[in-house]
This record gives C-alpha cells, sequence and structure tokens, in this order.
C-alpha cells in the first residue's frame, strides 16, 4: 500500500528536476528560434558577429577580383604583342593630321601593340635614306595599313617587306609603315610632304576604302558602344579593360550579319548622293598626290580594302572599287582592289566557315586577310612593272 502511494504520488507531482529532453526541444522548437532572435546579444556576440560577416565579406571580394584579374590576363594574352597590364594612349595631338604616333611610344592601346620608332612609323628604326642599295617602299593610309588588332610581323607592309627580300636578294629592302589610325585620303597629301619626302621611297602604296568617300565616312564611323578615351574618369578606364574589348567584339559578332545588312542599306543611299560630284574631287585628290610623288622619282600605286558587307553581301554597291581602278587607269597608276580576292578565298573555303576580318570588326583584317592582301600586292606590283 505505502509502494503503490509513493509511486502514485511520484506520477502526480512535477518534478524539481528540469527535463533536459525537453528543454533542447523547446529550444530548437519555432517558439525557442522567436525568442532567441529576440534576445539581445551582448557587445562581445555583436563584435563576432560582424567580424564573423567582414571577413566573409573580404574572403567574396578578393575571390571575385581574383577571377577577374585571371579573366583579363586570358583576355590581354590573346591580343598580340607583350602582355601589358595598363592601356596607355599612343598618340599625339597634331592641328593639321588630327593625330600622330607619339616618337619612341611602347605599349598597348585598344587591343593593339605600339612599337614605334624615332619618326613615328610603326616598327623597327628606318635606315638612313641617303643608304645606297636600299630599296624602300612607304605604305601610307589608316589602320588599315598601320594593321590594327595585329602583331606588326604579321600586318600586310611587313609581310610585303618578305616577299620583297626574297625577289630582291641582292638589295636590302625596307617598308615603312605609315598608316595612323583616323587618317583618310585628305590627310594623305600633308603627311606625304611632311614625311614621305624626307624618307626618299622608290614606291608609294596609297590605301582608300569607303572611309575616303565624303559623307559614307561618317556612316561607317557609328559604334554601338563608346570607345574607349586617353581620360582619366573611371568610366574610361574601365572601358580600356581586355575584357571590355572582347566582350564588346563578341556583342558585335553576334549581331554582325544584320549591322552589314543596315550599313549595306545606307552606303548604298549615300553612294548615291556621293556619285555626281565625289567622283571628280576624288580623281583631283589622287591626281595632286601623284603628281607630287612622280616628282621625287617615286612610283605610285594605290591598294583598295573593302568593308566586310562588301565581301560577303551579293548586292553591296562595288561602284567605288570601280571608279578608283577608272581613275588609277587615266592616271597610268597600278591598282589593286582586295575584295576579289577575299570573295574567292570565302567561296572556295565556305564549308569551313572563314574569316579575313577581326571577330565583330567589320573593317579591319585579322592575320589571314594580311596574309592574302600582302601575297596578291606583290603579284600585281609585279605584273604592272613597277618593281626593279
Amino acid at each position: 500500500m505505502t509502494l503503490k502511494g509513493r509511486t502514485w504520488d511520484r506520477i502526480r507531482r512535477p518534478s524539481t528536476q528540469p527535463n533536459k529532453r525537453r528543454s533542447l526541444s523547446n529550444a530548437y522548437s519555432p517558439r525557442g528560434k522567436l525568442l532567441r532572435e529576440a534576445a539581445p546579444l551582448t557587445d562581445i556576440q555583436s563584435r563576432e558577429a560582424m567580424f564573423s560577416s567582414l571577413k566573409k565579406l573580404i574572403v567574396c571580394t578578393t575571390l571575385a577580383v581574383g577571377v577577374l584579374f585571371v579573366i583579363e590576363l586570358g583576355c590581354r594574352f590573346l591580343e598580340p604583342g607583350p602582355i601589358r597590364f595598363v592601356d596607355e594612349f599612343p598618340y599625339t595631338p597634331d592641328q593639321t593630321l588630327g593625330q600622330l604616333h607619339q616618337p619612341g611610344f611602347e605599349g598597348a592601346w585598344r587591343g593593339s601593340h605600339f612599337g614605334i620608332n624615332s619618326l613615328g612609323l610603326r616598327g623597327p628604326e628606318p635606315r638612313d635614306p641617303s643608304t645606297p642599295g636600299v630599296y624602300r617602299v612607304l605604305c601610307l593610309g589608316s589602320s588599315l595599313t598601320y594593321g590594327a588588332g595585329v602583331a606588326d610581323e604579321d600586318s600586310w607592309p611587313r609581310l610585303l617587306e618578305e616577299h620583297l627580300a626574297v625577289r630582291m636578294p641582292e638589295r636590302e629592302v625596307e617598308v615603312l609603315n605609315l598608316g595612323v589610325r583616323g587618317w583618310n585620303s585628305e590627310h594623305y597629301l600633308e603627311a606625304w610632304r611632311r614625311f614621305g619626302v624626307d624618307l626618299v621611297p622608290d614606291l608609294v602604296i596609297l590605301e582608300y576604302s569607303l572611309h575616303d568617300l565624303l559623307g559614307v565616312r561618317e556612316l561607317l564611323m557609328e559604334v554601338p558602344f563608346p570607345e574607349p578615351t586617353p581620360s582619366d574618369g573611371l568610366f574610361s578606364k574601365l572601358s580600356r579593360a581586355a575584357v571590355v574589348r572582347h566582350f564588346r567584339a563578341e556583342w558585335r559578332h553576334r549581331g554582325h550579319e544584320a549591322r552589314m545588312e543596315e550599313l549595306n542599306s545606307k552606303v548604298n543611299v549615300a553612294l548615291e548622293d556621293w556619285r555626281p560630284e565625289g567622283g571628280s574631287s576624288l580623281r583631283e585628290g589622287i591626281a595632286e598626290l601623284v603628281e607630287e610623288i612622280r616628282a621625287t622619282n617615286a612610283h605610285p600605286a594605290l591598294l583598295c580594302f573593302p568593308s566586310e558587307f562588301q565581301v560577303r553581301i551579293a548586292e553591296a554597291d562595288r561602284s567605288p572599287q570601280g571608279s578608283l581602278g577608272m581613275i588609277c587607269a587615266g592616271l597610268d597608276v597600278p591598282y589593286y582592289a582586295v575584295g576579289p580576292t577575299f570573295r574567292q578565298y570565302l567561296a572556295e573555303r565556305s564549308s569551313l566557315r572563314p574569316a579575313v576580318f577581326l571577330r565583330g570588326d567589320l573593317f579591319h583584317l585579322n592575320r589571314k586577310g594580311h596574309e592574302l592582301i600582302s601575297l596578291e600586292l606583290f603579284i600585281s606590283l609585279e605584273h604592272s612593272g613597277v618593281l626593279p
């Protein structure tokens, strides 16, 4: 009876010892979670939480910066020339020519490597003009002649130098690259007078393209992204990153078919307005320049560059190439149009989807494009009889 009473009392009376299992379950219940969240943290706990969050932020930021650095390094590795971590502006302003290369400049800008000699030309230091036995060629043009986007040894002037050296082993051959971004035929006469005459070339190759036609040039300069500038602003510095350049190129490449069609339509309309008077003014400019070149006993030659839509679109208006050919024929100047060579090369390898222009760029050539130009230009010059 007593045992039963004691057992009954133990069951009825609540235990004075804490129930560890119940306390543990309450601690992890929704009510316990609310109590914990509502409970104020001590100063030590607050500092520990702040330091923990700061530590995570630093780690995440460091990882993000490291990943971006690796991507930037990889993009710069794909660009021509030695790797440069900072882009530097290679030009100096000029009142009549717009801009010139900084003499002796060595660096990178907009995905191109700039190795400028003391005369402001791309490439090694030229020999003294009075050196006997040197056959000297001067290439006068814009960034198409400079070779934007390719290394100096892959540009068509340097490759042409190799072809000429093989043909004339008994003489030293020197091809000088006087191509500057932003130049067009309106700058050639002044550039010849200031730089070309003193170089005493035997042959002068003049670059022409749609950028030399007034009214058409403005259409071709429209771009969907702002180009990097030499200013020191934050946006300007970010736009110089190789990652941004490659993103811009990929974005343009995705829509380059539509962009080619749009540009082709606009150019066809602009050429209708250019033809009546544009052809005569173009002839006058070429004739004056050719006359001054011949006055120094040098031979002029003209090289016509196409845009990508002129190569790939069958309905593109190619009348400017024909106009240049007629002008050169009348002036007895050797003339070579690049467009047919590119169209034949692309047609013969259509299944391989070849390219002769830089990715996302409708105007500047890649390494293969420069290689084709140098070879065909050499053959054209040899057939014209201007080579010794």
